[in-house]
C-alpha cells in the first residue's frame, strides 16, 4: 500500500494547522473546529472522501491511516 499525491496534500494540511495551532493557539484557520472543517474539505476535494458526511469522513479517515501505517510498516 503507498501513499499518493493525494493523501500527501491532505497529510501536510492538517500537519501545518495543527503545528500553528499548538505552537500559538490559532492555525490559519483560527480554531480547531475550523481545522476539522477543513480536513473535511480537503478529503472530499482530493477524492479521498464521497462526501461531507460523517460516515464519509470516518471512512476516509480510517482508509488514510491504513495506507500510511502500511507505508511506514513499508519502511521500517
Amino acid at each position: 500500500m503507498e501513499i499518493d499525491e493525494n493523501d500527501l496534500k491532505v497529510l501536510i494540511g492538517i500537519a501545518a494547522n495543527l503545528t500553528a495551532y499548538l505552537a500559538t493557539g490559532r492555525s490559519g484557520d483560527g480554531t480547531l473546529d475550523k481545522i476539522d472543517e477543513r480536513l473535511a474539505r480537503d478529503l472530499k476535494r482530493f477524492g479521498l472522501a464521497e462526501d461531507d458526511s460523517t460516515a464519509a469522513m470516518e471512512e476516509a479517515m480510517s482508509h488514510l491511516t491504513s495506507r500510511l501505517h502500511a507505508a511506514l510498516g513499508d519502511r521500517a
